[in-house]
């Protein structure tokens, strides 16, 4: 009984926002956020994080996290870095790929068979060689967080690609998601300022894209028909730290802040995961409809995205596609 109880203050405080200030002698770690959303993803990690650092750091250093749409929002979120205004970050993959082009290999469609598979890549050579190239950026990486897999959400349900035809496809979020849907013949739609939930209800389209959490919302729940879960479009972070800040560090205290966030980053993956598995289960619960596609269905939906991946390769080289095939272990 002792240990469980043990275990449960453990969990409550990983999972916990702690707001302690830093003591006089402890570093400061700004950790800069773009929303204000206690229920995101980002928000999520955060308060892991902090809570691991706060606790294995304590005398040593201390994280504080900042929440300003503003500074840290996609536009400025590197020259908030270089100004100073926080020394840790953690810009969305899209963001990165407007700098470094090779990141755009995460918004691939049909990119990732699964969570196993991201993680495979993401600790793969190819993908080591390609995180340097942040220095363009004057950043440092210091690992990945997971936000969630878009599956797909129906009024009209569609399994197959040759079913795509004619379509209307909710593509606000934009990425190469559109030019998928081009590539089925299917038919891109747009919200303008509508919640996903309400342009169902009103007709506007036949299929949104989006994650398991996103699906906690009662009100998209009670507007779906279905939901097929297709994985196809991997949403994620990079933590990065400001390069200025890292190599002014000591480089003992250096090594235990990068040795814990690597701690708090496995620790992030593995409950992000399990946040996605219990949304996807409590919607089951519901009676909802959930399809999974065949190995044969999810083929067929990845050979149409195949130009796109060409392009890629095209423009970025072979190597972070073949790692990307090794990852996900296809023929």
């Amino acid at each position: 009984m002792i240990r469980l109880f043990v275990l449960f203050i453990f969990s409550f405080a990983m999972l916990a926002p702690a707001f302690a200030n830093c003591d006089e002698n402890e570093k400061q770690i700004v950790l800069g956020l773009g929303t204000e959303n206690r229920q995101s993803a980002l928000q999520f990690a955060s308060n892991q994080l902090k809570a691991l650092i706060d606790r294995d750091l304590q005398g040593k250093a201390c994280m504080q996290i900042v929440s300003d749409k503003n500074r840290f929002s996609d536009q400025n979120i590197f020259s908030s870095l270089k100004s100073g205004a926080a020394v840790f970050a953690l810009p969305n993959l899209k963001t990165i790929a407007a700098s470094v082009r090779e990141y755009q290999i995460f918004d691939l469609p049909f990119a990732f068979t699964d969570y196993q598979a991201v993680a495979r890549f993401q600790s793969s050579n190819a993908v080591t060689l390609m995180q340097k190239k942040l220095v363009v950026l004057d950043v440092e990486p210091l690992g990945f967080v997971h936000d969630g897999f878009d599956q797909m959400v129906q009024k009209k349900q569609i399994l197959n690609v040759q079913n795509a035809l004619g379509i209307r496809f909710d593509i606000t979020n934009g990425g190469i998601f559109a030019d998928l849907v081009s590539g089925v013949k299917g038919i891109s739609k747009r919200r303008n300022n509508k919640s996903v939930a309400q342009s169902m209800v009103d007709g506007d389209f036949d299929v949104a894209p989006v994650t398991w959490n996103d699906l906690t919302d009662p009100k998209l729940r009670e507007a779906l028909s279905s939901v097929v879960e297709t994985n196809h479009t991997y949403r994620g972070y990079q933590l990065v730290a400001s390069a200025a800040w890292l190599g002014s560090l000591e480089a003992g205290l250096r090594k235990e802040i990068e040795q814990t966030v690597q701690r708090g980053i496995t620790q992030i993956a593995f409950e992000s995961v399990r946040r996605e598995r219990i949304a996807r289960n409590g919607l089951i619960r519901l009676n909802k409809p959930v399809f999974t596609l065949s190995r044969d269905q999810w083929q067929q939906w990845r050979s149409s995205a195949s130009r796109l991946w060409d392009r890629f390769a095209r423009e970025n080289g072979l190597e972070l596609v073949a790692a990307l095939q090794d990852a996900n272990r296809l023929p």
